[in-house]
């Protein structure tokens, strides 16, 4: 083998030494795997076991062959099957074998494949695509992802973001909380740390660990409406001001809309022939009472299933309001206060949501009070330009990463390809 295939193929170690037929070919399971024979011995300078220098206390003691698997050449998996030399130590009376930069102790797989698994394990693949696409066993990709968990930085004590945003997702049966919970750095938009369990005492115990400035540190909390996260604030963070995410606070609207339609649809569907007509319309165009009205569509077209005549979308609405006067109220109530949140009148929104008014539903009222109970935190969210928009985008590639490995069992191995995926925080030894 010449220098330029050696530099070709990143076998650059001057003890490995090829002969002329060093590259052979079998068949395993249908599969045609190339062989790269060579032979790794040298002078030892020193005996690693006891750390004798080697005055002809070292002698050759024959040899052992160790297959390293290579990964891929042009889609063929390729092994490098070396003839490693064993050395006896006359001193400590102990036995060897030749090292080489190419290959890590105790591993049988190159450095070079084990960089190109760590890099495959940053994409969003499962585990059984990567051992099949790199010709290795399943179980190899397992014992690197393991490996790797090990290198996982805990957060420093000493240390919080200034804006701390955090929420929880689903994560794995095993987890004795059912969900997980999971905080971004506001300022850096990089994910801070995963914890297990999201429950209220096992957060309180795991930041009480951290120190008195660094929890000071904390100025702004971004999260949802989660009533236990604003017992944490008071407890453990005492500068921390809750900010609570917009889009929740849209949520939390639309979701009252649809409550109250769900609720008139109920009661249409049981009655009379009509009544049941209407039903359907409810819930044919329920995306239309969760827009804008400015934003509906002025364009005439004909529908010949439920009115059987050219109508606009502004027309469809406008009709279904007529069915019961408390979805209208409802409506035209959530409109006005979308409204105030879309051009940011913040004082107007909070005077309306403290506002009782007629014809609106009990359950309208009693949802828009608990928003108003929360009005410091709602007016931050809608004051300040903090979101939960970068962890609601961790959660979702969460998600997918579950989906694609059809589910995880151990959680260390799950946080492991969460960090690899998000973060890139885990380096390469």
């Amino acid at each position: 083998m010449d220098n330029n295939t050696r530099k070709l193929l990143g076998i650059t170690d001057p003890n490995i030494k090829f002969s002329d037929n060093w590259l052979l070919s079998n068949n395993k399971k249908q599969i045609t795997r190339w062989s790269i024979m060579g032979t790794l011995t040298y002078k030892p300078k020193a005996c690693p076991n006891c750390g004798a220098v080697n005055n002809h206390s070292i002698t050759k003691h024959g040899f052992c062959t160790v297959c390293h698997p290579f990964g891929l050449f042009r889609r063929q998996p390729l092994d490098l099957k070396i003839n490693t030399q064993r050395f006896y130590c006359h001193l400590c009376h102990t036995t060897f074998m030749a090292t080489s930069p190419l290959f890590d102790a105790n591993t049988s797989i190159s450095k070079a494949l084990r960089h190109e698994i760590v890099l495959r394990l940053t994409r969003v693949e499962s585990i059984k695509d990567i051992a099949d696409d790199l010709g290795i066993s399943a179980s190899t990709v397992q014992r690197t992802v393991k490996s790797l968990a090990n290198q996982i930085t805990n957060p420093s004590r000493n240390y919080l973001p200034e804006i701390l945003c955090i929420d929880e997702f689903k994560s794995m049966r095993s987890v004795s909380g059912k969900m997980s919970f999971i905080a971004v750095d506001g300022n850096r938009h990089e994910l801070f740390e995963i914890l297990e369990d999201r429950r209220l005492y096992k957060l309180f115990n795991h930041y009480q660990s951290f120190s008195r400035k660094a929890r000071e540190n904390v100025k702004y909390l971004v999260m949802d409406m989660n009533s236990s996260y604003d017992q944490l604030v008071k407890q453990v963070f005492p500068n921390a001001q809750i900010v609570y995410d917009r889009f929740h606070i849209i949520k939390h609207l639309n979701d009252t809309m649809n409550h109250v339609r769900i609720h008139v649809y109920n009661r249409l569907r049981r009655g009379n022939s009509l009544d049941q007509k209407r039903a359907r319309r409810l819930k044919h165009y329920w995306r239309l009472f969760l827009k804008p009205f400015e934003e509906l569509s002025n364009r005439p077209y004909y529908e010949g299933r439920y009115f059987k005549r050219e109508v606009t979308s502004k027309t469809i609405l406008n009709l279904m309001l007529e069915y019961d006067d408390e979805l209208n109220a409802t409506y035209q109530y959530i409109q006005e206060l979308v409204r105030c949140y879309h051009h940011h009148k913040v004082h107007h929104f909070l005077e309306l949501l403290h506002k009782r008014i007629p014809g609106v539903s009990h359950y309208t009222s009693h949802r828009c009070h608990n928003l108003f109970r929360r009005r410091a935190g709602i007016k931050r969210g809608l004051t300040f330009a903090f979101s939960n928009g970068q962890t609601e985008g961790f959660n979702n590639r969460i998600k997918l990463i579950k989906r694609i490995a059809f589910g995880y069992r151990n959680f260390t191995t799950f946080k492991t390809r969460i960090y690899l995926i998000i973060n890139h925080k885990i380096t390469v030894k």
